[in-house]
């Protein structure tokens, strides 16, 4: 039997920033290919060396001064471009790799620049929450004909059809793929994201049953203002006791949600970003995901591995993940943006450990069945076997 292919990953993100599901991916993904006996020849990402982290942090700092969100955006995205050019052709084992695999578009982008028709053949995952350009557009609130929204359907479609193989992450993100005719069906493929799974979940009695738990990025696009209002209407209603909620991670809207919570009266804290995120998965009663987009977000899934029923917003792949087939739900689905249902969905939840417990063990079940690490890279491993071969 053949050796599996070892690819070359190439990140266009730092992927040791915390609650950043894409980087989480990279890490997890990197690590279970290893113990498959396949480890990446390479991980490639713009901050491999001092230059490139000083280069883009002291870009993003700027950025943050900046008033024109589109030029901030379109310096970012031209940064992290040619830092990956640079980068990769510096690395001869990247040329020599049997397959590339691009976490994004700008990564793939910058694989394509680099290496030129000679490259190896080239696999892009798609994570994004919709199209490159359409996301971007969205989370900055940036017009269809903004130069950095240019710069992304440009190279985003140049990637699209340079790939050998693009990945959705999600049934839900390779629907809108081939919706769009962006990529061919023959070159398109799904491998769902997974998470480590633990043979049981933590016992019962170690949870704060009044304990809900929010991971993620503190953007907009989180929803976490949805939670700190909802948390702050449960507190006037005094039906669910000595309820509170915990969002770690951070982000350009964690000092307005601080002051919002405070402004409200929610019981809402912002620790920040931590290490041991599993630590607080294992203790938490609730997990709530108020999310105004995902495709299939890692923090759910690592919810779900721990035994946490879901409060969650019927978004992209998160329906899919929590109710699949039909079968018994692992959590409650609120719209987005929906501050009643998601309270109301809250204190069900809350108020219920019964069925809180119920669907927790659903969801680690669906987690150990669907989203193993080992299922994610052995359907990796064949992605690329796939992609390696000629023609």
């Amino acid at each position: 039997m053949p050796a599996p292919p070892r690819p070359c990953i190439v990140a266009s993100q730092d992927v040791r920033v915390l609650a950043n599901g894409v980087n989480t991916h990279t890490r997890l993904l990197v690590a279970a290919l290893a113990r498959l006996g396949a480890p990446p020849r390479a991980v490639v990402t713009p901050v491999d060396s001092a230059a490139g982290r000083a280069r883009l942090f002291a870009g993003r700092v700027r950025g943050r001064l900046a008033r024109d969100p589109d030029r901030r955006a379109l310096e970012d995205l031209e940064r992290r471009h040619a830092l990956l050019v640079a980068h990769l052709r510096a690395r001869p084992e990247v040329a020599d790799s049997e397959v590339v695999h691009a976490q994004d578009f700008v990564a793939a982008a910058a694989l394509l620049d680099a290496l030129g028709p000679s490259r190896p053949p080239l696999v892009l995952a798609h994570h994004a929450n919709a199209l490159p350009a359409a996301e971007l557009s969205h989370r900055l609130g940036l017009s269809p004909t903004a130069r950095a929204v240019a710069w992304a359907e440009r190279e985003s479609r140049r990637a699209f059809a340079a790939a050998a193989r693009v990945v959705a992450v999600s049934p839900w993100a390779a629907r809108a793929l081939a919706a769009d005719g962006a990529v061919a069906p023959e070159r398109l493929a799904t491998v769902p994201n997974g998470v480590p799974v633990p043979d049981a979940p933590p016992p019962a009695a170690d949870r704060e049953a009044g304990l809900v738990l929010a991971v993620g990025q503190v953007v907009e696009r989180k929803g976490f203002d949805v939670l700190v209002d909802a948390m702050a209407r449960l507190a006037r209603t005094r039906r669910v006791g000595a309820a509170k909620a915990v969002v770690l991670g951070d982000g350009p809207e964690r000092a307005r949600l601080v002051a919002r919570a405070q402004r409200a009266g929610a019981p809402v804290t912002f620790p920040g970003a931590v290490a041991d995120v599993g630590a607080w998965l294992a203790r938490a009663g609730v997990f709530a995901l108020p999310s105004r987009a995902e495709n299939l977000p890692m923090a759910l899934l690592e919810a779900m591995a721990q035994g946490l029923a879901a409060v969650a917003s019927e978004v992209g792949g998160v329906a899919e993940a929590l109710a699949p087939d039909g079968g018994p739900p692992a959590g409650l689905l609120v719209p987005p943006g929906d501050v009643d249902a998601l309270a109301a969905a809250l204190e069900r939840l809350l108020t219920d450990p019964d069925l809180a417990r119920a669907m927790g063990e659903r969801a680690h079940a669906l987690a150990r069945a669907r989203h193993s690490l080992e299922a994610m890279a052995r359907a990796w491993l064949e992605v690329y076997a796939g992609a390696a071969l000629p023609g």
